[in-house]
């Protein structure tokens, strides 16, 4: 079985129940949240909690995650996409991994009902499908891979999935962009 840490940055302090539900079904190590002002309801053994001072952005977060992170894989999703428990399970915890980096796509399912998320989704799977772009909102990939690639750049408060995504490519690791990992807002 592989062993996951969760990373989850956030910038609010506040992360939806049913997001939080559909993360603690995981099958992790560790579920480490990093951001300021976390609320603590709903949190089980497994979720470890670390408050940073100031607003930090989000690279900044994920890669002091990344070094707390006992497992030998990353998988960072941000606290406002919901992911499938299930799917993750059993294509992440229990398969054999031949890749490097693994990362999805933005569902529209569901999304219906708020126009805003539906926007924001359909972005997000233009962006993938018609510019071939990657985002950083779930993905997994191997924690020293990670940290031969230096993490995120901190410097940089937004796009920093791209520019980290084209250190990917320029290091010719191995990705895969699975279709079946869905995330939404």
């Amino acid at each position: 079985m592989n062993m996951i840490s969760v990373i989850i940055p956030t910038g609010s302090g506040k992360i939806n129940i049913k997001i939080l539900d559909e993360i603690k079904k995981i099958n992790a190590e560790e579920i480490i949240i990093v951001g300021r002002n976390i609320a603590t309801d709903n949190l089980d053994n497994k979720t470890i909690i670390y408050e940073t001072n100031g607003n930090k952005n989000p690279a900044e977060n994920r890669n002091f995650g990344a070094s707390k992170a006992n497992s030998d894989y990353l998988l960072f999703i941000d606290d406002d996409v919901l992911i499938d428990h299930n799917y993750i399970n059993k294509k992440f915890s229990k398969d054999i991994l031949k890749y490097d980096l693994y990362y999805g796509i933005y569902s529209t399912k569901d999304s219906n009902k708020n126009y805003t998320d539906f926007f924001e989704n359909e972005i997000n799977r233009h962006r993938k499908l018609k510019c071939d772009l990657f985002s950083s909102s779930h993905f997994l990939i191997k924690k020293n891979i990670f940290y031969d690639l230096g993490g995120f750049n901190d410097e940089l408060d937004t796009y920093e999935d791209i520019e980290f995504y084209n250190r990917c490519l320029n290091e010719k690791i191995k990705i895969y962009f699975d279709k079946s990992f869905e995330g939404r807002h």
